[in-house]
């Protein structure tokens, strides 16, 4: 038997190794711990109620001795409190009984990273992505290749399957703000539609360690990040993208001067794009010429966009955004492209 008590109030107060242990109304295994009194299941009852030992333990066992630790709730790292969506997730796992080897491995190898807004912002990344974590620590993302293996941007990296790719981390873009820059792109699943446009182009598996991560833009809610290694452990073989295309959401940020770039892009958001063309023409903050350019690099070929040339030469930019919005519908051109290009003139400084 465990010696307990009754208050009036709900709590009930029990001797547990010696230490009085008060268990009131609010404690998560509450239910549980009642009815163990009632059944006499006596051997149950000190793994319900100490909950933290519980959670101390799981981490012990699966982390280098005394990297990582567990004090009144909080995840230490070397003795540092560390706050963030990680961390808490790996206290509400332990205390669901998960196994949380991987978690504590991967938190690990992420305080190796030199970045402190990758410490604090690479776990909602890959919630958001519903990316997973490996045994090892690290984790599983994505990346759209041409068909030689070679990458989209620069054709001069290759991405074999058992391929390390990496560069001097000095060479990435740090900035998340800057959307596209310098770097190694990884991205989730959903994300793989805005990106590439050709015909033949592979879909690869890549496994990155934590403390390869630089910066997680901020244009696609948390769906790509550029990285300074990888490696490439297979092909997604069945990839299509007009599966992925039917469900798509990715949300972009608001821009300071396209403020409608602020929503959703996805295979119906047709009209949004073409009103987002319409609104930059009346605005002045793009020419006629280069709409022209942007149009061509999203794939319009040249007599329609000649034809869409003179309505903008006409001033008629409502008719150019119902074009537009036209052209994507037929797939004619890639709307996200297009919003790419926009956004790439505005970072260029090409708009004043």
């Amino acid at each position: 038997m465990i010696p307990h008590i009754y208050n009036g109030n709900g709590t009930i107060s029990m001797m547990l190794d010696g230490v009085m242990k008060p268990v009131d109304t609010a404690h998560r295994f509450y239910a549980e711990i009642k009815q163990a009194l009632k059944d006499k299941n006596w051997s149950v009852i000190p793994g319900l109620v100490n909950i933290k030992e519980q959670v101390q333990a799981a981490i012990n066992a699966s982390t280098v001795q005394g990297v990582v630790t567990i004090k009144d709730g909080q995840v230490f790292y070397n003795n540092t409190a560390v706050h963030n969506t990680l961390t808490d997730r790996i206290v509400s796992m332990a205390k669901d009984g998960f196994d949380i080897a991987h978690m504590v491995k991967f938190l690990e190898n992420l305080m190796t990273n030199p970045s402190y807004r990758a410490v604090n912002e690479l776990y909602d990344f890959l919630e958001a992505g519903q990316i997973p974590i490996t045994e090892n620590g690290t984790f599983l993302t994505y990346k759209k290749i041409r068909s030689d293996w070679k990458d989209i941007h620069s054709g001069t990296f290759d991405n074999s399957v058992g391929t390390k790719v990496s560069m001097p981390r000095n060479m990435v873009d740090e900035n998340s703000a800057r959307t596209c820059s310098s770097g190694l792109h990884v991205c989730s699943y959903n994300y793989l539609p805005h990106f590439g446009a050709s015909s033949g182009e592979r879909v690869v598996v890549c496994e990155v360690n934590p403390t390869d991560v630089v910066s997680i833009p901020t244009d696609y809610n948390n769906t790509k990040m550029r990285v300074c290694a990888y490696t490439v452990i297979g092909e997604v073989k069945d990839y299509t993208e007009k599966d992925i295309l039917a469900n798509q959401q990715v949300v972009r940020t608001k821009d300071v001067r396209f403020g409608n770039l602020n929503g959703t892009v996805q295979s119906d958001s047709s009209k949004r794009i073409g009103k987002t063309i319409s609104e930059a023409l009346d605005g002045g903050f793009i020419s006629n010429t280069d709409l022209y350019d942007i149009c061509e690099a999203a794939g319009l070929d040249e007599l329609e966009n000649s034809e869409l040339l003179d309505i903008a030469d006409d001033a008629d930019t409502k008719r150019v955004g119902k074009k537009i919005k036209a052209y994507i519908d037929r797939d004619q051109m890639s709307g996200v492209i297009l919003l790419d290009e926009l956004q790439s003139l505005l970072e260029s400084g090409k708009i004043q």
